[in-house]
């Protein structure tokens, strides 16, 4: 039987880049992007299956607004969380990233 040990779950589509070789042809939001309630059901999904790591990506996961709330939510089921990111926003956000990483 399969377990699911990974996810690599694409956070938004909106993005701070334009990339030619972006493999998700990222720049907007989708319009009917997940609400913060479904990626909360999203990951006690995921916990429940048995996953052990959530990578965010996107776009750029750090443009979601709401991204932190939702590191946090897979951090306290259990899960370890890593990003793929262009790290344009890293500088501005180092300080949340070092206490989620704690």
């Amino acid at each position: 039987m399969y377990r699911l040990d990974c996810a690599i779950w694409e956070l938004t589509l909106a993005c701070n880049m334009n990339c030619k070789h972006c493999g998700s042809s990222a720049g907007v939001a989708r319009s009917d992007e997940l609400s913060l309630e479904e990626y909360y059901k999203l990951c006690r999904e995921l916990a429940d299956e048995g996953c052990n790591l959530v990578t965010l990506m996107g776009g750029e996961p750090f443009i979601r607004p709401d991204w932190k709330q939702i590191s946090w939510c897979i951090k306290d089921l259990g899960m370890d969380l890593g990003y793929v990111t262009n790290g344009l926003l890293v500088t501005k956000i180092i300080d949340d990233l070092i206490y989620l990483n704690r």
